[in-house]
């Protein structure tokens, strides 16, 4: 799908110094310790702005607030001169993320580069902040920060944060429409991926790779990149629904509209963020178009056209799926309405891949070409569909709450990785 397949791998918060706890949105709730008091006013500064913006109460969250004005939250940032760097950094990061999570994307980006600033040895703040700046499209900022990030986390030999800094470079290129730049990117992350042992990021690197082949239209090396996917991925991997449905995606780019549309009706519940959400509603528009579903698809593309309006990320690839199926099912002008401002705001963010394909759209619309025919199943899809469906049940199902703490308390610890891998035990069984 278009958004990227690794957003869930964000860089973990960072964890304080020594003596404060790590930093999360249960700690601002109840904080009270003095050696803490820097974040707390922090959190209340940026917390008062965002509020104040909004014209709410503090504890209405029913309305999206605008960006807040940071200047004052950061003057407590130049008036701590008795905190260490470290913590101040670990605040800043934590804020990010809050900030994130509810939309904020301007606030988050400015919390985490001043953390890269304050702690420039430390890849993870680089890499976040290089990863928000693509969301922004501010593709020549992000490319900095990645570069960056790469290089500190590789001389550090800190290869986790070292191999994500490599996939989320791809992507970049990969919105970019630079395939053979963000192949290369993919496939050293996977190689590296191998060699130290990280094998749901080996995972990763096959899952971008099948991202890469749906919009080159192979779909054999899409097949399988998937299937490596989904046998490295572990049970309850957060990426496993977006695994199925850019499969899904990849069988309606190739005309199995049909078979895809099965598979992203499973999809559709367990993917809810806007800016993801907008890009599987676009494709089962896309696919119920091609499969002349027409119910299907009038419901999937008022509601594209609803989340389009919430937020223009990824927004252009959801009104691109629903012109694809407005297409299929003849109705040309709508068609071509969808296309254009598919085409608008992929021009706006930078999105080549978008642009390309929106006016390609326009000009079959206009010739009045025939839409293409809905294909029968290719052969092993229905082994692979059945394991896509399984392998979703079983996330759907996964532990949550203090049972999935518990989870990650008891779990086997990974053998230390080696520098050729042959003690991580996994490297021979997945080739």
């Amino acid at each position: 799908m278009s958004r990227s397949p690794t957003d869930s791998l964000r860089p973990r918060r960072i964890p304080a110094a020594p003596h404060p706890q790590p930093v999360g949105l249960g700690i601002f709730q109840e904080m009270n310790r003095e050696d803490e008091e820097f974040t707390l006013q922090l959190w209340r500064r940026v917390r008062t702005i965002i509020d104040q913006q909004a014209g709410r109460d503090d504890g209405d969250h029913t309305v999206q607030a605008p960006e807040p004005t940071l200047d004052e939250a950061f003057a407590c940032i130049r008036n701590a001169a008795g905190h260490r760097r470290e913590f101040v950094a670990c605040s800043l990061v934590a804020i990010s993320t809050w900030a994130e999570d509810n939309s904020y994307l301007q606030t988050a980006t400015l919390c985490v580069e001043s953390a890269a600033y304050l702690t420039p040895g430390d890849p993870a703040p680089a890499i976040i902040a290089g990863r928000l700046r693509r969301r922004t499209a501010d593709y020549d900022r992000a490319e900095g920060w990645y570069l960056r990030g790469a290089a500190l986390a590789r001389s550090l030999q800190k290869w986790e944060l070292f191999i994500q800094a490599l996939l989320w470079h791809g992507f970049l290129h990969f919105q970019k429409a630079e395939y053979s730049e963000a192949e290369r990117k993919y496939r050293s992350a996977g190689r590296a991926a191998r060699r130290y042992g990280r094998r749901a990021l080996a995972g990763v690197a096959h899952h971008n790779l099948l991202t890469l082949a749906s919009d080159l239209g192979s779909y054999a090396e899409g097949e399988r990149h998937a299937l490596r996917a989904l046998s490295l991925y572990p049970v309850y991997f957060p990426r496993v629904p977006h695994l199925v449905h850019d499969y899904a995606f990849l069988l309606a780019r190739n005309g199995f509209y049909t078979a895809a549309l099965k598979l992203l009706d499973h999809v559709e519940p367990l993917i809810s963020a806007v800016q993801e959400r907008v890009v599987v509603v676009g494709n089962i528009a896309r696919a119920a178009g091609g499969a002349r579903r027409a119910d299907r698809f009038e419901t999937a593309a008022d509601e594209v056209v609803r989340l389009a309006s919430v937020s223009d990320e990824n927004a252009s690839r959801g009104l691109l799926g629903a012109a694809e199926g407005a297409h299929s099912l003849g109705q040309a002008s709508r068609a071509v309405d969808l296309a254009a401002r598919a085409m608008d705001l992929a021009l706006r963010r930078s999105d080549n891949e978008v642009q390309r394909l929106a006016r390609v759209l326009i000009e079959r619309t206009e010739r009045q070409e025939s839409p293409p025919a809905d294909r029968a199943a290719p052969s092993g899809y229905a082994a692979l569909a059945r394991e896509c469906v399984d392998r979703l049940g079983r996330w759907a199902s996964r532990p949550r709450g203090q049972a999935a703490r518990m989870l990650r308390k008891h779990e086997p610890k990974q053998p230390p990785p080696s520098e050729t891998a042959a003690s991580t035990g996994w490297r021979r069984g997945a080739t």
